[in-house]
């Protein structure tokens, strides 16, 4: 998948999800169509993006992205299955994960370049 189209699928399942997330209060069961859209939307670009290299930090931050997605799609059936607010702990959770490697694959990324 191309570098462009996976980054605007991503930007635009991210953009779901919150808005999933925002509006459950709202409209109890629309949201979880969108919450669902947008961590298979993360899901399938996350697992298209791969690191082939030989840093184990960054394998394992890369890992971590796939596993905060595989928890937003569990945070989507939540939604669907339960109703009610256990979804919410996974969702606190995956978008912790999410924002951790947000932060520190650049930064890995650029250190492996200077060395």
């Amino acid at each position: 998948m191309k570098k462009n189209i996976a980054d605007t699928l991503f930007q635009c399942s991210a953009v779901a999800v919150l808005l999933g997330a925002a509006a459950y209060t709202f409209v109890p069961h629309l949201p979880a169509c969108f919450l669902a859209a947008g961590a298979l939307g993360m899901f399938f670009t996350r697992l298209t993006r791969r690191y082939k290299g030989s840093n184990v930090r960054l394998r394992r931050l890369y890992r971590q992205e796939l596993f905060s997605a595989l928890i937003f799609l569990a945070a989507a059936v939540m939604m669907f299955w339960r109703g009610g607010v256990d979804w919410v702990v996974l969702f606190i959770v995956a978008t912790i994960l999410q924002v951790y490697t947000a932060i520190l694959i650049p930064r890995e990324e650029a250190k492996e370049k200077t060395e």
